[in-house]
């Protein structure tokens, strides 16, 4: 029985996890990034993080 509750908390888990990304791309106020933002972003992240 303990399998069985563990299979069934990580199903719960993942369809949570689903229903939030569902919720995140379906939001009309979304802002959305062009590719520059993305990478201008991350060209950043690096250079603060020392890589």
């Amino acid at each position: 029985m303990q399998m069985i509750g563990q299979l069934e908390g990580l199903s719960d888990k993942r369809f949570a996890a689903l229903e939030n990304v569902l919720k995140t791309l379906s939001d009309p106020e979304r802002k959305l990034k062009t590719m520059e933002e993305v990478q201008r972003h991350e060209e950043e992240y690096l250079r603060q993080n020392g890589q």
